[in-house]
């Protein structure tokens, strides 16, 4: 657990979750110093927010599951203005095949394992925020993009794909539906910036969005998402 920040801020945002949250850190830090907040993060690599293990559905791994309990409670005692979640859910079941579609099975549990999270902190009158998974390429990005800079034969488009073959709208769909009944908490949702006219950019005003498969890169996220972002949390925190 880190926080950046002056103790005399009032407001203090939490950003928990594993690497697809840590991949929006440079953006809220900016909006964090520049709106005078506190920002805190509680992330552990490999570890989603929300009770599931991309590529399998439900958390079953003892040190995840450790971990976020204690990360839960010892949220829960900052009293944060705001909790952000991110988590890897759109690599769920399918992570050699980002195009695979999740059974009815693994949407349960990822509808379960959102509200095993959502409940304590909803139960603590915490406002919370989760952030949509971003797109998952089925190659790397970078890679692409250099091969595409190497070579003039090269289809200009090869490094962008339709969403349809980068997100499953399931996966979102059941963390909004865990979310039934639960004031308080917001979602989150910079696919149209990420991918618009339903095609998922490489690239966007000139910087590279991705730095693997499916991990946001800092600076163009900052640059390209914060403008779109920063509404987004205030309104969370005041709704």
């Amino acid at each position: 657990m880190c926080t950046f920040g002056s103790a005399a801020f009032a407001t203090n945002i939490v950003l928990f979750g594993d690497s697809h949250a840590a991949q929006w850190f440079d953006a809220l830090h900016e909006m964090a110093m520049r709106q005078h907040w506190r920002l805190t993060t509680v992330v552990k690599l490999g570890c989603a927010a929300v009770e599931v293990n991309p590529g399998l559905g439900s958390d079953s791994d003892p040190e995840c599951i450790a971990w976020r309990e204690d990360a839960i409670r010892r949220i829960i005692s900052l009293r944060p203005s705001l909790v952000i979640l991110g988590s890897a859910t759109n690599k769920l079941g399918r992570p050699e095949d980002p195009g695979t579609r999740t059974d009815a099975t693994l949407i349960n549990a990822v509808r379960e394992g959102v509200l095993h999270t959502l409940r304590p902190l909803h139960a603590a009158r915490l406002r919370l925020a989760l952030i949509r998974d971003t797109p998952e390429f089925p190659f790397d990005v970078t890679s692409c993009l250099a091969r595409l800079a190497r070579h003039s034969w090269y289809l200009t488009q090869a490094c962008e794909m339709p969403r349809a073959d980068v997100l499953d709208p399931a996966i979102y769909a059941a963390e909004k539906a865990a979310a039934v009944g639960l004031p308080d908490v917001e979602f989150i949702d910079l696919t149209d910036q990420l991918c618009p006219e339903s095609i998922c950019r490489a690239t966007l005003n000139g910087l590279v969005m991705y730095r693997d498969t499916h991990h946001l890169a800092g600076t163009a996220a900052t640059a390209n998402l914060t403008s779109r972002l920063e509404p987004r949390v205030i309104e969370a925190l005041t709704h």
